[in-house]
């Protein structure tokens, strides 16, 4: 009797993990979107001819550097507000709002005129890649990469 209600419990423990999951997934996908306030991780400028090595890093080291947002609206506008050391205080130091347009099926990001690749996108994290400038000098486009968190 001991052995059927365990076998009962461990069947009933499955089918609640199974359900669980399915339902988280549906959830996440739903709420997977790049609408949100965002803040910058990490940023790389990355050599255009090879992909792979990275000519300039930026990673945010104090608080008024870890304090710039990055918003997507629901209604297709992008606001990015920076901040700065002004008489030693961190204090907002501008604010840009436009347009973006984001296409999920090809993952590509416009802000204003600049195109970019979304190389990841989930609840938590956002990866562009944009080639833009040739910071080497080398004739090749590099690949600024800029990693976001929310």
């Amino acid at each position: 009797m001991k052995k059927n209600i365990l076998n009962i419990t461990l069947a009933l423990i499955a089918i609640t993990s199974l359900t669980n999951c399915r339902s988280d997934n549906n959830e996440e996908t739903n709420e997977i979107s790049i609408v949100g306030v965002w803040k910058i991780q990490k940023q790389q400028t990355i050599s255009g001819a090879n992909s792979q090595t990275i000519l300039d890093e930026f990673i945010p080291q104090t608080d008024c550097e870890k304090k710039p947002t990055y918003e997507f609206t629901s209604d297709n506008k992008y606001i990015n507000k920076d901040y700065a050391f002004i008489n030693n205080i961190c204090t907002e130091d501008g604010s840009e709002t436009t347009t973006y347009f984001y296409n999920k099926e090809t993952k590509k990001l416009t802000i204003s005129t600049s195109t970019g690749d979304v190389l990841e996108l989930t609840k938590s994290t956002l990866v562009v890649s944009i080639a833009e400038s040739d910071l080497n000098g080398d004739g090749i486009k590099d690949i600024d990469k800029t990693y976001f968190t929310r």
